[in-house]
């Protein structure tokens, strides 16, 4: 008795159970990939909520800011508060712990530790105002510290917010095939 040899169909050289378990593979990793991705997002979304969250709790800051806020209302230069006799002036402290958390929070949107858009569409208006508040203030600090580097990510936000409006919500489809530049 002869053995009967059985013809197996093959595409590109290889059984079809070798092209579904690839197929498998490569869908599992898709949804490994997306899934990594989300949960990024998630926790940017997270740090972003945790930092708004921290900044209206947060006593000294929310200090710092009616202060500072008290000048804005009496339009107060804020550049004669800089430098030289001025820089002992209480009204300096609070103006840097300003500026300082400003810093921070700018700093980690420019590494993507918090989500931009976010952030933007609670603060940006007052970021904004801020920011053309207190420019010659830290224009001046810089040229009297001699440091021209002093507060370059607040300047680089606030200067990106202006140039761009608030877009509309994408839905998160969107956003992805986006960056995929698909």
């Amino acid at each position: 008795m002869a053995a009967e040899t059985v013809d197996v169909i093959r595409y590109l050289g290889e059984t079809t159970g070798f092209w579904i378990q690839t197929g498998a593979f490569v869908f599992s990793a898709l949804g490994a990939i997306a899934i990594i991705y989300n949960n990024s997002h998630q926790a940017k979304k997270r740090a972003t909520i945790d930092l708004v969250l921290h900044e209206s709790s947060n006593q000294f800051l929310i200090d710092a800011k009616k202060e500072v806020s008290k000048y804005h209302d009496t339009e107060v230069n804020f550049t004669e508060l800089s430098c030289g006799q001025n820089c002992a002036k209480p009204e300096n402290g609070f103006i840097q712990s300003v500026l300082n958390n400003y810093e921070f929070i700018a700093s980690g949107i420019k590494e993507g530790a918090f989500d931009e858009e976010i952030y933007k569409r609670m603060k940006r208006s007052v970021v904004i105002r801020d920011w053309k508040a207190f420019s010659g203030y830290i224009a001046e600090l810089r040229r009297a510290k001699q440091r021209d580097k002093l507060y370059i990510e607040f300047e680089w936000l606030a200067k990106r917010w202006e140039k761009n409006e608030i877009q509309p919500e994408v839905h998160w489809s969107r956003r992805m095939i986006n960056k995929l530049g698909i």
